[in-house]
C-alpha cells in the first residue's frame, strides 16, 4: 500500500471519528463499549461492536461526501471510538427491556420513539426520554402504550392457569420479572397436549419482553443459552424434554445473578464478563429439572386440557389478544404500584429461598384482597412439588427409592457395589445414567438435600477406602 493510500484511509477513520464526536461514548461495566446517538429527535444507546454501527457510519460518511468509506477505515474508526469510550468515557450500567434507579422502575416500551414506562407508588405514567440507558437487540419488539382501567382478571382469557394459588405464583412472578434487582424463580409451564403452553407462554412474553424470538428452540448448549441473555430480557424456550445438568447448573446462575466469562473471539485469549441474570420461562411435557439447587428456584404451573368444545382458532385469540393487549398491560402495571405500595408494610419471619419473591408474592395477595397464608401456602407447596418433581426427574433418585422400598432400609458400602445394586432399578431408556462410580457419586450429591426432605438421608465418607469411596444411605 502506498503512503497516499495509507494517508487516505487515515483521513477517512479522522472524519468517520469527527463526525461523531459530539455524541456521547461510554462504557458498561464490563467494558463494553457504546455510543449514545441523537436519532429523530431522541437518543438511542448502541453498542459499538457489531455491524449496525458500521452500516451507520457507512451511510453517513455517504450522504456527506457521496463516496463510499473502505472496511479498513470503518474499522479504524470503531476501534478508537471503542478506545475512547473504554477509557475516556464514563461508565454506566445499560438495561435490557428493565430498569431501576432510586425508587423509579423504568420499562423501555420498544416504540420508535424509545419512550419508556416510568412505575413508583405514586402510580405509572408514560415518559418521553429514560433517565437510564437502555439498549436494544435486533430481535427487540415493542409493547403497546398502555391503557388505564383494565381489568387483571381479564388476563385469566389469554393464560391458560385456573388454579388460584398458581394464579397468584404466576402475577407475582410476572410483576417480579420488571424488576431488575432481584433474584427470578424459574417458570416452568407443564402440561399434556391441548392444554396451550405455548399460547400461553407467547401471551406472557408478550405482556413482559415482546420479540422475535418468543419462542427459542430446543435448549442444547450453554452457549446458546448465553447468546439468549443478551439478546432478550425474559429468555423463553419452547417444548423442551431434557436439560443437561451443566445448563441446570448456568439457569441457577440466570436465576440468582452473576457474572460469566466467555472469550471474544475464538482466534484470541482475550475474556469478556457478561451479566446473565434474566427471568426464564419454559414448558414442556416431561419433568424438565432434576438438579435440587434449581429445583428450589422454579415455579412448576400445570396447565389444563383445553376441550375440543372451548379451543378457539388462532386467529380468533389473537384477535382477541391485540384488542386486550393495551389493558391487560395497563391493569399488570396498576397491580405493580399497588403492590410496591403494600411492599413497603411486609415483614416476614421466615427467609425462605427466593425470599424477595416471597416477600412481593404477600404484597401481591393483600393488593388482591387475599391473605398472607394464600401466597405462603401456594408458594410452600410448589416448592415442595418442584423437590419431587426433581427426584421424579432423576434416574438415580428413581433407581435409589425403588431399591429402598424393596424390602431394605439402608446401604453401607462402596459407591461401586451401590451402582452395581441399582443397575437393576434403572428406569428403561433413561437419559443421563451414570457410567462410574464417579458418576453415581456426583448424581447422588445433586439429589442430597431432596433425599432429605423425603426421609432419605445420605451421607459421604471424605477418605477413599483401598475399595474405593464409601456412603451410607439410610430411611429416617
Amino acid at each position: 500500500m502506498s503512503y497516499e493510500q495509507n494517508t487516505d484511509k487515515e483521513n477517512i477513520a479522522t472524519q468517520l471519528i469527527k463526525m461523531v464526536s459530539r455524541y456521547e461514548l461510554f462504557h458498561d461495566p464490563f467494558n463494553k463499549t457504546y455510543i449514545s446517538l441523537e436519532q429523530n429527535g431522541h437518543i438511542e444507546n448502541w453498542p459499538l461492536e457489531g455491524n449496525k454501527i458500521k452500516r451507520w457510519l457507512a451511510q453517513l460518511y455517504y450522504s456527506e461526501n457521496k463516496n463510499t468509506a473502505s472496511k479498513s477505515a470503518l474499522g479504524d474508526a470503531i476501534s478508537t471510538l471503542s478506545g475512547q469510550a473504554e477509557f475516556k468515557g464514563k461508565k454506566h450500567t445499560v438495561y435490557n427491556r428493565v430498569a431501576k434507579l432510586e425508587d423509579n422502575y423504568y420499562v423501555d416500551l420498544g416504540d420508535k420513539d424509545w419512550n419508556c414506562i416510568q412505575i413508583n407508588t405514586e402510580g405509572w405514567t408514560v415518559k418521553p426520554k429514560a433517565p437510564v440507558k437502555f439498549i436494544r437487540s435486533a430481535s427487540f419488539h415493542a409493547l403497546p402504550t398502555p391503557k388505564r382501567q383494565g381489568d387483571i382478571t381479564a388476563i385469566w382469557d389469554f393464560l391458560n392457569v385456573t388454579n388460584k394459588g398458581e394464579q397468584l405464583l404466576l402475577l407475582t412472578w410476572m410483576i417480579d420479572c420488571m424488576r431488575p434487582e432481584t433474584d427470578y424463580p424459574l417458570l416452568i409451564l407443564e402440561g399434556e397436549q391441548g392444554s396451550a403452553k405455548s399460547t400461553t407462554q407467547k401471551h406472557i412474553k408478550a405482556l413482559l419482553d415482546p420479540s422475535s424470538m418468543d419462542l427459542r428452540a430446543a435448549l442444547k448448549k450453554p452457549q446458546d443459552l448465553i447468546i439468549a441473555t443478551q439478546s432478550d430480557h425474559l429468555v423463553s424456550y419452547n417444548n423442551l424434554s431434557y436439560l443437561k445438568p451443566e445448563l441446570q447448573d448456568l439457569l441457577c446462575c440466570l436465576s440468582t445473578g452473576g457474572s460469566i466469562g466467555m472469550r471474544e473471539l475464538y482466534t484470541n485469549i482475550d475474556e469478556v464478563m457478561i451479566d446473565i441474570q434474566r427471568p426464564v420461562v419454559m414448558n414442556g411435557i416431561s419433568e424438565l429439572i432434576s438438579a435440587q439447587d434449581l429445583s428450589e428456584r422454579c415455579l412448576h404451573l400445570r396447565l389444563p386440557s383445553i376441550s375440543e368444545q372451548s379451543r378457539e382458532s388462532s386467529k380468533e385469540l389473537n384477535t382477541r389478544f391485540n384488542n386486550a393487549y393495551p389493558y391487560l398491560l395497563g391493569s399488570l402495571l396498576d397491580l405493580f404500584v399497588d403492590s410496591l405500595k403494600e411492599l413497603q408494610n411486609v415483614v416476614t419471619k421466615e427467609k425462605p429461598r427466593m425470599a424477595d419473591f416471597n416477600q412481593l408474592g404477600i404484597a401481591v395477595a393483600r393488593t388482591l384482597r387475599l391473605e398472607d397464608k394464600d401466597f405462603i401456602t401456594a408458594y410452600t407447596d410448589n416448592q415442595a412439588l418442584g423437590v419431587r418433581k426433581g427426584l421424579e426427574s432423576s434416574p438415580v433418585a428413581i433407581a435409589l427409592e425403588a431399591f429402598l422400598e424393596d424390602g431394605l432400609t439402608s446401604y453401607s458400602g462402596n459407591i461401586k457395589g451401590l451402582l452395581e445394586k441399582l443397575n437393576r432399578y434403572r428406569p428403561d431408556e433413561s437419559v443421563g445414567w451414570p457410567r462410574s462410580p464417579k458418576g453415581l457419586k456426583s448424581a447422588l450429591q445433586r439429589q442430597q438435600t431432596a433425599f432429605r426432605k423425603v426421609g432419605i438421608l445420605i451421607e459421604f465418607e471424605h477418605q477413599r477406602q483401598t475399595n474405593g469411596y464409601q456412603v451410607q444411605i439410610k430411611t429416617m
